[in-house]
């Protein structure tokens, strides 16, 4: 058990310690990007690695607008499903299995896709596979937005410390690197955000998490077979060339 928790993928060992909101800019840049796109009870949402459900709940709550939400991960799927039946909301949020560059929806279905923390796990075609899903899914003028990690250079040992960090061979982008393949993909960029990575910021974990969970997480991070591993994440996550970017794109008419 203890060499599955040392050789498992960085966001999977930070939600083993309590974390729950595994956003590269933390919760603060997903509230900015939905706040700069308009979604109403017409509105048609899908979500992308929608994890356990947070943003899928909060739209709605917000909206109560028609959301779906995805991901690979059926242990995840199960894990959101079940927090959906506690709030009683099992019936006003669907959540599937499925893969992101295989959308089983029909085309122009959605007036916003969001996607967090996921294409960095991709190598660029499957970045690319996606990406098209994205704009066959989306209506005409539709939005899309990315929250994900960025680098201040194309450099291979930079993106090779990455992938040491989240334990998975990820490919990240320099932000004119996402603005490009968001191009080639036929997406137009509106508007972009980036800064600091804050996944493991001490502030942004408490105002993610709460104040009590932040607790547990560090209480948790301090145990002796999890104390290396997250010294070795924050240290190398806090090196200032490692960033967080929020972009919204709009596919054309």
């Amino acid at each position: 058990m203890d060499q599955i928790k040392k050789m498992s993928a960085g966001h999977d060992f930070l939600k083993l310690l309590g974390r729950t909101k595994l956003r590269p800019g933390g919760g603060i840049v997903t509230k900015w990007l939905l706040s700069q796109v308009s979604i109403n009870e017409y509105s048609k949402v899908l979500e992308v690695a929608c994890n356990q459900g947070d943003n899928l709940i909060s739209i709605y709550n917000d909206s109560k607008c028609e959301i779906k939400g995805i991901d690979i991960d059926l242990d995840v799927v199960e894990k959101c499903v079940d927090n959906l039946k506690i709030l009683g909301l099992e019936d006003k949020i669907d959540v599937v299995q499925m893969d992101a560059k295989n959308l089983k929806f029909n085309d122009q279905s959605f007036d916003l896709v969001l996607n967090e923390a996921m294409l960095t796990m991709l190598q660029d075609e499957d970045k690319r596979l996606a990406l098209k899903e994205y704009y066959r899914v989306l209506k005409p003028e539709g939005k899309l937005i990315i929250h994900d990690v960025s680098i201040d250079k194309d450099d291979e040992e930079l993106i090779k410390r990455v992938s040491v960090m989240a334990n998975i061979n990820a490919k990240p982008l320099t932000k004119f690197g996402w603005v490009e393949l968001l191009e080639e993909c036929g997406f137009e960029v509106e508007a972009e955000k980036h800064g600091k990575f804050l996944l493991l910021d001490k502030e942004t974990i408490i105002r993610d998490e709460g104040p009590m969970r932040a607790i547990e997480f560090y209480k948790n991070a301090s145990k002796e077979e999890f104390k290396e591993r997250i010294d070795t994440m924050t240290k190398r996550s806090s090196n200032g060339d490692m960033n967080y970017i929020g972009i919204i794109a709009k596919k054309g008419k």
